[in-house]
């Protein structure tokens, strides 16, 4: 009866392991198993700008649409009036919450049927129950004229936690309105073509909008790349409009940097422009309004008004684009051959271009319904801090569990027993041992790119250029070097670790498994967060860090500079905020925990810098 008690303990446990072990795999709302019939809960607490509990007005929950299981999919199905918005709610939607609200709030009305209104407590509170399963959009309403109503909010019923399991009870903390109107700004470039002849085929080329920051502003309604940016294709000349740029109170006081660049084409005929510009926003509020400061840099690192991007078309001898052949002459009879003419002078180029396009415009007219920012919970809809972690928690689980089944198994006596349980630990031991194998295999890899990218850089390579307007140095942009299309700006070195690693310009999960990356910030503003995998060969030894211990960074210019770690933090995939923090660290290193749950901040104070040379 024991034995038979503790296959059970095993079967459970080995269940319990495998519900634990992959979080990551969590069911999304169409995939979740929702109970139809359940009814839910929504509980509702109202802050103002200052964390004081909002206890004016109302909150109304606006039935949107209701949910549908077809074909094994669960979809949200529009009610009136937003069928005008389709049938379901799409994908697109459903991925970008922010552009759904907006479509929302232009359609919604706190007075249509079903409409659930309750007024707020004097701590800012309402609390809605029997809530049937389904989208709805919170709104404040019944307030008193000149008031600030929280920002709307999308919610669902259930809500797909990131355990994937679907919670009947939701807390939505909405966020206070704007005290002041937000400003906005239209980044546009211009498109030239030098030519020797005014005909030349069209081209369609594309540009890039990088931002420095994960959660900076970006234009509305864009498609973001992987690595966060906003690619937008023009076809010939013309105006390169990237969208507007929205800047609301929650921006007053930050600085948010972007670049700006052309893709290099593949039509040989065209020279694509290398030209790289740094545009910075620095937000501030003056007389209830927003001011914008913005200042422009070219990779010369001179400011400019305007953005242009000039590539240069030359004909082929072998296409159909070529110019007409010259008819030869018939030479004079001899004796006395005439000299020959001298040749045509080529024609001057000619420039093809617009008047000159200012950097950024403002648009006119009222604002949007709405703001761009929602108060849905936060670990649900903002950009955590990037996974840099290998899974060995699941190894160290089938490992004991196998271990433990294998003991069992040789105690039972009953032969069909015996041998299940020990084909069990069989499973459990080689799942360990072949996860064990690929994570050391996929760490030396990432270990091998590193050290190929960190001997392909070149210390000092890239000069400093010598600035005659005077420029403020963090605005400057930081010097990168191009290794196989990916920038680099510099070389990270902990010597007492034995870590010596390239830092890629712009953080991805793709670029991640190759080279450590830059999260935010920089090192010429003291601000620079560096984040990387655990893997052994890259910042798996940081782990182990201590206060005292020397971290150097090489810029790829040639400046050196020297930090001292001060503090080591440990913190939740959701507090961006806290990892970016630049009020007492000029550099932070990041990564996981082993069990990839948690990431570990090594904080640093700088203590040396050696400049590098000017050119």
């Amino acid at each position: 009866m024991m034995k038979k008690k503790l296959l059970n303990c095993i079967c459970v446990a080995l269940l319990l392991f495998l519900a634990a072990a992959l979080p990551a795999f969590a069911a999304p709302i169409e995939d979740a198993d929702i109970d139809f019939g359940r009814l839910g809960a929504v509980n509702v607490a109202a802050k103002d700008k200052d964390g004081n509990p909002l206890n004016i007005g109302s909150a109304a929950l606006i039935p949107v649409a209701d949910v549908e299981n077809r074909g094994g999919k669960n979809v949200f199905v529009y009610k009136e009036p937003f069928t005008v918005l389709g049938e379901t709610v799409s994908s697109a939607d459903l991925d970008d919450f922010q552009t759904l609200q907006k479509k929302l709030v232009s359609i919604a009305d706190p007075d249509m049927a079903g409409t659930a209104v309750l007024p707020l407590d004097s701590e800012g509170r309402a609390h809605f129950f029997n809530v049937k399963t389904g989208m709805y959009l919170l709104v404040h309403t019944d307030l008193p004229a000149g008031a600030t109503p929280f920002i709307p909010a999308v919610v669902t019923m259930p809500y797909p936690a990131a355990d994937g399991t679907a919670r009947y009870e939701l807390s939505v903390l909405p966020k206070p309105g704007d005290l002041i109107e937000p400003a906005r700004i239209l980044v546009r470039a211009q498109k030239r073509i030098v030519s020797p002849t005014e005909a030349f085929p069209e081209e369609t080329f594309t540009f890039r909008l990088m931002p420095e920051l994960s959660y900076a502003p970006m234009p509305e309604g864009a498609a973001r790349q992987a690595d966060g940016s906003v690619l937008v294709a023009r076809k010939g000349v013309g105006d390169v409009d990237f969208g507007i740029l929205r800047f609301s109170a929650d921006d007053v006081g930050k600085t948010y940097r972007y670049t700006v660049s052309e893709v290099a084409g593949s039509n040989s005929r065209y020279s694509y422009d290398q030209m790289r510009y740094t545009l910075n926003v620095s937000v501030s509020a003056a007389d209830g309004k927003i001011v914008l400061d913005i200042l422009c840099i070219n990779s010369d690192n001179r400011p400019v008004t305007s953005m242009a991007f000039i590539n240069q078309y030359a004909p082929s001898g072998g296409g159909g684009d070529t110019e007409p052949p010259v008819t030869p002459v018939d030479p004079p009879d001899p004796p006395d051959p005439p000299l020959p003419p001298d040749p045509p002078a080529p024609p001057d180029p000619v420039i093809i271009d617009d008047p000159e396009v200012p950097l950024v415009v403002f648009p006119d007219g009222p604002d949007d319904p709405g703001d761009d920012e929602f108060g849905l919970d936060p670990d649900r809809y903002n950009s955590d801090i990037p996974l840099t972690g290998q899974h060995w928690v699941p190894v160290w689980i089938m490992a004991a569990l196998g271990a433990a089944a294998a003991f069992a198994g040789l105690k039972t006596r009953k032969a069909a027993a015996k041998g299940a349980v020990l084909m069990l630990a069989a499973v459990l031991v080689l799942g360990a041992a072949g996860l064990t194998t690929y994570n050391v295999w996929d760490s030396n890899r990432a270990g091998k790119a590193s050290e190929a990218v960190r001997n392909s850089l070149t210390e000092g390579n890239a000069a400093v250029q010598t600035v005659e307007a005077e420029i403020p140095d963090e605005f400057l942009p930081m010097p990168i070097e191009d290794v196989d299309g990916v920038g680099y700006i510099g070389i990270l070195d902990v010597p007492g670790m034995g870590i010596s690693l390239p830092v890629a310009e712009n953080w991805s999960d793709e670029q991640l498994k190759e080279t450590p990356c830059r999260f935010s910030g920089s090192y010429k503003t003291g601000d620079l967060v560096i984040c990387g995998h655990n893997y052994a060969d890259h910042f798996g030894p940081v782990r182990g860090a201590s206060s005292g211990e020397e971290v150097i960074f090489r810029a790829v210019d040639g400046s050196v500079y020297r930090y001292v770690i001060t503090n080591i933090e440990k913190m939740q995939p959701s507090e961006v905020d806290r990892m970016t923090a630049a009020d007492d660290w000029d550099l932070t290193l990041f990564t996981c925990t082993a069990g990839a749950y948690s990431r570990i901040a090594i904080r640093c104070e700088l203590e040396e810098l050696t400049v590098g040379r000017s050119e």
